[in-house]
């Protein structure tokens, strides 16, 4: 072999061999880490750790998109997506189960907190607190152990400003902090519903009444118009009994 044909393969070999190290370098994973990518247009994305574990998913679940972030145990701890009306963004403990979620329900915001106890029919967790928006303004309802009935309930009045209320074991108001004309009002209720007590800004100054079981004023303690403090006093059929000024 000539020596023109011996230098003519072998720059052919270099050439060869540079080009296939190119390439190699251009797919591995040490290069991809360094390249800057415009748009990249797929059906799925996965992220793993170094052990190549899942830690993070961008998907399309049915109609709408959704991205899933995992934990070390290999268990989902976070998600958000959208749903048929609007977003949803949902956190759960590191055994996978709900305990938080914030969505939009009919372009209403809420965020609900629940516990672990995840069933069937309940898919989300037993709800403990619930705050979300209405059309005369913001709710908040804590519920207790019978996870169906609010034992607090905090909301906007339609009249305008706040009202709480806490309720019995059967979901029945038992004592209401309200904003009325005057200041404030709180009143706590029977068993039946009716008045027992209420404390609250009068005419003169505080005032204080106390009822009895059938809802008939029995004492009242507060400011009269002069300016002094006055206790009056009713006996059960109704007639004043004592009058303190």
């Amino acid at each position: 072999m000539k020596t023109k044909e011996r230098f003519f393969y072998m720059v052919c070999g270099a050439v060869f061999g540079v080009t296939i190290l190119l390439i190699g370098m251009a797919v591995s994973p040490t290069t991809a880490q360094r390249d800057t990518f415009g748009e990249i247009i797929c059906t799925g994305l996965t992220v793993v750790d170094r052990e190549g574990n899942k830690r993070v998913r961008l998907e399309i679940d049915k109609n709408d998109g959704v991205i899933g972030t995992w934990n070390r145990h290999g268990k989902i701890v976070a998600l958000m997506g959208g749903r048929e009306h609007g977003g949803v963004i949902g956190i759960r403990n590191r055994d996978g189960e709900y305990i938080a979620r914030m969505f939009s329900n009919n372009g209403i915001g809420t965020i609900q907190v629940s516990d672990l106890r995840v069933t069937d029919k309940v898919p989300y967790g037993t709800e403990w607190v619930r705050l979300w928006a209405a059309d005369n303004g913001g709710h908040v309802a804590v519920y207790g152990k019978n996870a169906d009935i609010a034992a607090a309930y905090m909301t906007a009045r339609l009249e305008g400003g706040g009202i709480i209320w806490v309720t019995d074991q059967d979901g029945d108001a038992v004592a209401t902090l309200t904003s009325y004309e005057r200041g404030g009002l709180i009143r706590v209720r029977g068993k039946d519903g009716g008045d027992r007590a209420d404390m609250k800004a009068g005419k003169y100054g505080g005032l204080v009444n106390v009822y009895s079981n059938h809802g008939e004023g029995r004492s009242t303690m507060g400011v009269n118009q002069s300016g002094h403090g006055a206790v009056a006093t009713w006996d059960k059929h109704g007639e004043k009994h004592g009058d303190l000024k």
